[in-house]
């Protein structure tokens, strides 16, 4: 079996493991992996298993706790410190007994005052904090193992073992996985059709919209978020019970099915009156709206997805080759079925709060969706290593980062397209010079070289006269060329670095501004497009970390990428 083969609930349940937060991980790795060829299982270990602490046997590797990264790890920054040292003790205290929601309270400030430390362009120091977060959350799993919950039951009958599995298999796991948790849409068909889905949750999921998470003994049912900013996976929000003492008008975030209760009528009856409470988002928002997010997901689901799906062709090509045509392909059908709509679709959106949330929230999943499937075709193992599917993942990522960058104006009412269009037209006319100008230089220093190796052939091989005619040899050595000519490929390097620092509102470095490590060996930055801004993908620089290596014609294509052109040639 191939790992394309898999299904969307099995790709869930491999990336929902992580063994220090619970789980039958051990189950779901010996249900999944034997079935696959060993490319296949290579790929679901290097892309999956090895960023949860899994070694290469299949074994859980035990994270470095706070006080050992602490002990080993230099903190240049001196407020990430004096939080780091706050945060131990707290997972050093040993209390009886501890009031979820205190606790909830304290930990969300401590991880939202750590989010919020002023670390400038340093990826070291962001390097750090993400360090001192991992390492803080794997602790408090640990540590909430170890104490008595005191839990308020509410009209959910809420108790310790589910209060403990929410905060470690729901809230720890999204801040430590990021992007990369995994929670299912209602909304989505594909969810709904799951054969171990109870029927409870199926029915619901045709009348509300709402997040599903499966734990071992439990699922969780995880309203949208009403607010901007708002994390809908919050302990301090799936603790609140909003109403008071009066159930007749409590309002739910979050809802909890038991597993062991789920073939119970009267339990059934208690599930639906929670779903009932529970907030859903699309009151109040416009037919056009709507309308447009339903075509986005079903244009999705038809054409967009499927094109991962299909066999790459075996003609002899270079693999590469075809994963660039498939990547092309791709980004293409967003463009024409999602993107070429979104700047009317934007100012319809404008003046309405509610509809610009929605629409924003939507278009979120909706990426995150594209995303997920993208690197879902990357565990075939020949894609593991492409280049193409890497700046395409980049491309999204950057222009989820941009959308959320658009919502924030918009709520400011600060937001522009005209003068966002021309933004980058004024960064990619600065990077269109410094190519031309360096790629000028190359050339005068290609020329020199020639005529210095032409002088050296003739010195050593020529004949008396040809010797003579040749005259007095250059003032330059080949040395100097090729100092000069990492010295302005350098140059022309660090100017794309100086221009993301100078207009970081307009240029995204991804593996900083948005957390995403895609390949250690690259960085990426990401400029809206020049002429169609929102309704095109970013153009991405993907710049070696080794400048030794860097190409500058490379850069040049990525400039000029348009993506109702493909060339052959450009194909890397």
């Amino acid at each position: 079996m191939y790992v394309y083969e898999l299904s969307e609930y099995q790709v869930y349940q491999l990336k929902s493991i992580d063994p220090a937060l619970g789980g039958n991980w051990k189950t779901i790795l010996i249900s999944i992996l034997p079935q696959l060829d060993i490319p296949s299982r290579k790929s679901v270990y290097e892309k999956i298993l090895s960023k949860r602490n899994i070694s290469p046997n299949f074994t859980y590797i035990i994270p470095d706790d706070l006080r050992s990264l602490l002990s080993k790890t230099a903190i240049r920054h001196r407020e990430l410190k004096a939080i780091a040292i706050q945060m131990l003790k707290f997972i050093e205290s040993k209390p009886d007994s501890y009031d979820a929601i205190e606790l909830a309270d304290k930990v969300e400030a401590m991880i939202d005052y750590l989010n919020r430390i002023d670390i400038g362009d340093h990826i070291l120091d962001q390097k750090s904090r993400e360090s001192i977060k991992k390492a803080f959350l794997y602790d408090l799993a640990f540590w909430i193992d170890n104490v008595n919950l005191i839990v308020q039951p509410g009209i959910r009958h809420l108790n310790t073992d589910i209060v403990k599995t929410y905060f470690k298999e729901v809230f720890i796991k999204q801040k430590i996985q990021g992007r990369d948790f995994r929670a299912w849409d209602s909304t989505d068909i594909d969810f709904q059709e799951q054969d171990n889905l109870p029927d409870i949750i199926k029915r619901e999921a045709k009348r509300k919209k709402f997040f599903v998470i499966e734990s071992e003994r439990y699922w969780f049912l995880i309203g949208i978020a009403d607010k901007s900013r708002q994390n809908p996976y919050s302990i301090k929000r799936f603790l609140h019970e909003d109403g008071g003492s009066n159930d007749l008008f409590v309002y739910l975030t979050h809802v909890v099915i038991r597993k062991e209760l789920i073939d119970e009528e009267s339990y059934i009856r208690h599930v639906k009156y929670c779903t009932s409470r529970l907030y859903t988002l699309d009151a109040g928002v416009s037919d056009t709206i709507i309308k447009f997010i339903a075509e986005a997901q079903h244009l999705c689901k038809t054409q967009i997805i499927p094109l991962l799906k299909k066999e790459l062709k075996k003609d002899g090509e270079e693999t590469e080759y075809h994963i660039s045509k498939r990547m092309n392909d791709y980004e293409h059908q967003i463009t024409i079925s999602i993107l070429n709509k979104l700047p009317n679709i934007i100012n319809n959106a404008v003046t309405d709060s509610d509809d610009r949330y929605y629409l924003f929230y939507y278009l979120t999943k909706i990426f995150n969706k594209l995303i997920d499937n993208l690197q879902n075709f990357q565990l075939r193992p020949i894609a593991t290593y492409s280049s193409n599917v890497e700046v395409m993942i980049a491309r999204l990522i950057s222009f989820k980062y941009f959308l959320d960058t658009i919502y924030d104006s918009l709520e400011d009412k600060k937001f522009e397209i005209k003068n966002f269009t021309n933004a980058s037209k004024e960064i990619i006319a600065i990077v269109k010079e410094a190519f031309d100008s360096t790629e000028q230089n190359l050339i005068q220093l290609n020329q020199l070289e020639e005529k210095l190796k032409f002088y050296l052939e003739t010195k050593e091989n020529g004949s008396i006269w040809q010797k003579i005619k040749v005259g007095f040899p250059p003032n330059y050595t080949l040395e100097d060329v090729e100092h000069s000519k990492n010295e302005a490929k350098n140059e022309f390097f660090l100017s794309i670095i100086n221009l993301a620092k100078k207009h970081n509102d307009n240029i995204v470095y991804v593996e900083f501004d948005c957390n995403e490590v895609l390949n250690e060996y690259y960085r990426h930055y990401a400029i809206a497009n020049e002429k169609m801004a929102i309704a095109r993908l970013p153009k991405v620089l993907r710049l070696p970390e080794d400048k030794k290596t860097f190409n500058i014609q490379k850069t040049n294509e990525a400039i000029h990428h348009n993506v109702f052109i493909f060339d052959k040639k450009h194909v890397s």
